[in-house]
């Protein structure tokens, strides 16, 4: 799906720009047809993010998180899809929360070790494999035989130490 073909499914639900809650992310998996594995995915990366939100001393940025996560795969039948639902999501007026998006796969080194909306959320996606919890050893086990060229196994190991850094971070902060 090109960005202007989900920009038009997706007009109708954000044309004058709500708010991002649960409905109104509902509405946008209806609009897109999205499966419901990508669906429970999604809903379960949110929960995991707004778990982490909790733990983290003076985080403002829960309902940034929440909606961003439920959104993170919207184009996830796509190759590059970070940055197609990104796209489409700026396209709607949705910067910020495009901007977390674009990220979720792969974080910009200079984000690796602060703790902002982006990070959460990255964390939190790379903590459930579909629609269940696990741990990092578990997630990256699990992906890295996917991974046939050297390289795709390169950057496999790029996100695993990526994950690793964000998760060290994320930990440091719960723990202060």
């Amino acid at each position: 799906m090109t960005t202007e073909e989900r920009v038009a499914k997706l007009a109708p639900v954000l044309g004058e720009h709500p708010e991002l809650n649960e409905t109104v992310c509902e509405a946008v998996y209806e609009a897109l047809a999205l499966p419901e594995p990508i669906r429970r995915h999604s809903r379960a990366v949110a929960g995991k993010a707004e778990e982490l939100c909790a733990g983290l001393p003076d985080f403002e940025d829960r309902v940034l998180v929440k909606a961003a996560a439920l959104l993170h795969d919207i184009a996830r039948q796509e190759k590059h899809h970070p940055e197609a639902a990104a796209e489409a999501l700026r396209a709607l007026g949705y910067r910020e929360i495009a901007d977390i998006v674009e990220v979720h796969h792969d974080m910009p080194e200079e984000m690796q070790s602060k703790i902002c909306a982006a990070t959460v959320l990255y964390y939190a996606d790379k903590r459930m494999q579909e629609d269940r919890e696990v741990t990092l050893t578990e997630r990256f086990a699990a992906s890295e035989a996917k991974c046939t060229t050297p390289e795709a196994k390169a950057a496999h190991e790029t996100r695993r130490q990526q994950a690793l850094k964000i998760e060290n971070t994320i930990l440091q902060a719960m723990n202060h």
